[in-house]
């Protein structure tokens, strides 16, 4: 995967850059999924989901991924999305253009 190129066009905007990192230390926490664009709706986000899993080599799981405006801090400064069915404390960091 290359980290600094665009690798998905739509007519909603573009995936910039897709990495991965450690969010939690705890291996049975939920998988992480962070998109950086304020303009792009909820609802788009939730449908590059697939892609961005399919890029970053976990397409192969069953999950279900829902919204939290906590996903990343119990303060609400870090919204995203949790997705269930893959764990390992792992995030996806998703910069969108």
């Amino acid at each position: 995967m290359n980290k600094n190129k665009t690798i998905l066009k739509n007519g909603k905007g573009a995936i910039k850059k897709i990495s991965m990192g450690r969010y939690s230390k705890n291996e049975n926490a939920n998988l992480r999924m962070f998109m950086f664009d304020g303009d792009l709706p909820i609802a788009a986000k939730k449908e590059l989901i697939p892609f961005v899993l399919d890029k970053a080599g976990l397409s192969m799981y069953e999950v279900k991924a829902s919204f939290s405006q906590i996903a990343g801090c119990s303060c609400g400064c870090s919204p995203g999305f949790i997705v269930k069915g893959i764990v390992g404390g792992q995030a996806i960091y998703v910069d969108l253009k």
